[in-house]
């Protein structure tokens, strides 16, 4: 059976790359989502849970909420944004980077769960201040990128 590969993001410009080296490969397969629900957080959902590997190319605030949608224990994640390259848990580099890097990224599956209780407290806190503030996540969101 081909692994499962699913690129959040896949409209960006490293998405459509990482798609581009991956969509003619016959060892993989990868999860598309349909166009009209790309911000569906429930397809997107599905999807993460179903692939084995999750490429996220997303902002850094977006990649961190992705996260969250992990719900299994066998899913990997790859961060192509720079929310996780510091933070505890997970694995910044090549397996060949360095020794012990190679175990470094097979024992970081453990440490997600734990940026996983974070993120769905971070999002709590943020939800908090949209109401307070009478916006919609996607509002704030818009405002703050301008």
């Amino acid at each position: 059976m081909r692994p499962l590969v699913y690129i959040d993001g896949k409209e960006g410009t490293t998405g459509l790359q990482i798609y581009d080296r991956l969509a003619g490969r016959e060892d993989i397969q990868l999860l598309l989502i349909d166009e009209e629900k790309r911000k569906d957080v429930e397809e997107r959902r599905r999807l993460m849970n179903q692939a084995d590997l999750v490429f996220l190319c997303l902002p850094d605030q977006a990649a961190c909420e992705a996260v969250s949608l992990v719900t299994n224990d066998h899913t990997r994640i790859i961060d192509a944004s720079t929310a996780h390259r510091t933070a505890p848990g997970w694995v910044y580099g090549f397996p060949e980077l360095r020794p012990g890097q190679r175990e470094a990224i097979a024992q970081a599956r453990a440490a997600l769960d734990r940026e996983r209780e974070r993120a769905e407290g971070e999002k709590l806190r943020m939800g908090r201040v949209y109401q307070a503030l009478g916006l919609s996540g996607g509002a704030f969101l818009v405002i703050l990128l301008l």
